[in-house]
């Protein structure tokens, strides 16, 4: 009897002492699965109370300087006197951080004085506060501040300026990333940018399905010629639209033209013809299956690329819009216009005829618009080539141009079809990436 009681609490101490310890509840898809894992194996982070991370959550200042404390390992006063801002007050769990990262000149504030505890902090801000508590050594060659903590972390692989403008905010997954890998270079320690499926050197057999909640969901996958599991590789998603599956889609983009250049990806919707994207569970989808591709095969993390065409295109959109902390570029062929603001800059090509009888050309416009203004660009363009078709391309502050392009040919001259020279266009502006 002793022994079966002795038993029954030590499963009811691992169940509710180990296990909140061991996993949150929900970064089984989340892009930045392996570093919040590593961050809350060495104590950095928390979870709330329902045991969630919430990874797309935008992080607080006050919430950064928290956890860039723990990081650091610097000290901080467990009782500060003062008060360091007026904005920062006794009954304030982070009054601690706070007032000693102004003693320690981490952050001086406002120009008003103020700190603004609970302003979503820019990723720009936090690159500024990161270098200051590890007391980086950043070269102050630009008359904009923010510019030399750009080519700092760029320069040292921490961080790159495609995921970011200087009016971007941070994401709880993405300071997590950023932290760790702060905390690497610190140690001398060089991280890749790639998978955690490159370490591992093992060909999965893939079924080609997904378990999420609700149902199972299918994809086609194709490997490139001669796969090898110690080389990393870009990722595209090739989004069908309403009337066209992902194995019609296959067919005509002909990605075969193109061996040993990427893993491609072929989404399917749900249910059958008509094929509908615009349900928000398709975003748990894209999650699922980008998770799953990174834990199964060595992908380049900043080469992940979405393609779209028609009802398709207009997924692409969001989720260029939604993902682009994980999208690098997204290119779309008459994709109806996704009507919400864009949290982060990516890289965009648009292809979007003036004729186009299904989805209006000021659909394209609008698009083209958006993201000008979240990739932060310049109102001057360039005539571009990509794969025969000119396109007039905008420079932009986050190394993510804007590419558009009106005047082409198309499969049985359909303004609504897809362009000649199959994906040719698609590869050329993926390519000229850095």
């Amino acid at each position: 009897m002793r022994y079966a009681l002795s038993i029954f609490l030590i499963f009811i101490y691992t169940f509710f002492i180990i296990a909140p310890i061991s996993a949150f509840t929900d970064i089984s898809s989340s892009w930045y699965m392996t570093y919040i894992e590593d961050a809350r194996d060495r104590n950095y982070i928390d979870w709330y109370e329902d045991g969630s991370f919430r990874s797309e959550v935008k992080i607080s200042r006050e919430e950064f300087l928290k956890i860039l404390f723990q990081v650091s390992g610097i000290e901080y006063d467990d009782e500060p006197m003062e008060e360091c801002f007026p904005d920062v007050h006794d009954n304030m769990w982070s009054k601690k951080y706070i007032c000693t990262a102004k003693d320690i000149w981490i952050t001086q504030g406002f120009k008003d004085g103020t700190f603004r505890p609970y302003n979503t902090i820019t990723t720009i801000e936090a690159l500024a506060f990161i270098s200051r508590i590890f007391s980086f050594e950043v070269p102050q060659e630009n008359e904009e501040w923010y510019e030399n903590q750009r080519i700092f972390f760029t320069h040292n692989n921490i961080f790159w300026p495609h995921l970011y403008t200087k009016n971007s905010l941070l994401s709880r997954g993405q300071a997590t990333e950023l932290l760790i890998r702060s905390q690497d270079f610190q140690d001398g320690i060089m991280r890749d940018n790639i998978s955690q499926a490159c370490w591992t050197g093992i060909i999965p057999t893939d079924s080609w399905t997904i378990e999420l909640a609700w149902s199972t969901r299918n994809y086609i996958l194709s490997l490139p010629d001669w796969y090898d599991a110690n080389r990393s590789y870009p990722v595209i998603f090739w989004i069908h639209g309403r009337t066209n599956s992902n194995e019609m889609v296959q067919w005509y983009m002909r990605l075969e033209n193109y061996p040993g250049w990427a893993i491609v990806v072929y989404p399917a919707w749900l249910w059958n013809w008509p094929y509908n994207w615009h349900q928000s569970e398709n975003i748990d989808y894209f999650d699922a299956l980008l998770a799953k591709i990174s834990k199964n095969y060595c992908v380049k993390r900043d080469r992940v690329f979405v393609v779209g065409h028609s009802l398709g295109g207009y997924f692409t959109y969001k989720l260029g819009c939604l993902r682009g902390d994980a999208i690098r570029a997204i290119s779309v062929v008459w994709g109806s216009a996704y009507y919400w603001d864009c949290g982060y800059p990516v890289a965009t090509q648009i292809l979007h005829r003036e004729d186009d009888y299904l989805v209006l050309y000021g659909e394209g416009e609008r698009m083209l618009r958006q993201f000008q203004e979240v990739n932060l660009c310049w109102t001057e363009a360039n005539l571009k080539n990509y794969g025969g078709f000119n396109h007039w391309e905008y420079t932009c502050s986050s190394e993510n141009p804007v590419s558009f392009a009106k005047d082409y040919n198309t499969l049985l001259n359909d303004p609504h079809g897809w362009p000649w020279g199959r994906s040719q266009f698609i590869f050329n502006f993926f390519e000229s990436l850095k």
